[in-house]
């Protein structure tokens, strides 16, 4: 009895020890996927034009689309993808939506160019201006 007894507790152990590492892969697996899904949920396709134009330069916008025109998508992923350094999937995505949803080239404009239009106090000029009467002569 004593023979059998320390092979099966090792079977035991080794049974349980698999039965652990199989709980664990399929839980991070699920956990994985979820979050696969979750970050790959599809946007809507004018939102994601509307986020990928403003992530380009005038120049950039305008080579992007002219590409596009010229049916030439591989060299506009290309042109995305190295312009934004996002990912392969997330470029042909953005061009996608680009190409179906066109959009217009927007400038950003900076919050400090927008307070700058205070006419409250008057512009001070680092030397004096003094004025010079004529009488007439």
């Amino acid at each position: 009895m004593d023979s059998i007894l320390i092979p099966l507790l090792i079977l035991i152990a080794v049974v349980a020890g698999v039965l652990l590492l199989i709980h664990s892969f399929t839980k991070r697996s699920a956990e994985t996927k979820a979050n696969a899904q979750a970050t790959s949920a599809p946007k809507d396709p004018v939102e994601l034009a509307r986020e990928s134009a403003a992530k380009l330069n005038q120049e950039q916008h305008r080579q992007l689309y002219s590409l596009i025109a010229q049916g030439q998508g591989m060299a506009a992923i290309k042109l995305y993808l190295q312009a934004t350094g996002e990912g392969l999937r997330a470029s042909r995505n953005a061009v996608g939506a680009l190409a179906a949803h066109p959009q217009p080239f927007t400038p950003e404009t900076p919050a400090k160019d927008l307070l700058a239009d205070d006419d409250d106090e008057p512009e001070r000029f680092p030397y004096r201006y003094r004025a010079i009467v004529s009488k007439g002569q």
